[in-house]
């Protein structure tokens, strides 16, 4: 998937925004970019292996917090690497 983030990163045209150079920018549009190919990988999943989400005998609520823990490990596990894409290593270290 960090193929996937810096692929998307790379099509969107340089922002024109003020504070565009800031590190917490950047942070912001890998997170916003992190969610998007998340969502994205995740209805793909279910487009091609549609067994996988067979829960119509499932409670509606029990369905919502499995499709939300699922987004949330994607992006758990995705977006450490959005990070170090847009940001050097100097920066997240003075971060932290």
């Amino acid at each position: 998937m960090a193929g996937d983030f810096e692929s998307s990163a790379k099509r969107i045209p340089p922002p024109k925004f003020p504070g565009q150079s800031f590190p917490l920018f950047r942070v912001l549009l890998a997170e916003i970019i992190a969610e998007r190919v998340c969502s994205k990988a995740l209805t793909l999943e279910a487009e091609e292996r549609p067994w996988d989400f067979n829960w119509r005998d499932l409670d509606p609520h029990l369905i919502a917090d499995v499709v939300l823990a699922s987004m949330q490990k994607r992006l758990r596990d995705f977006v450490a690497n959005a990070h170090s894409v847009m940001l050097s290593d100097q920066e997240i270290r003075a971060g932290q």
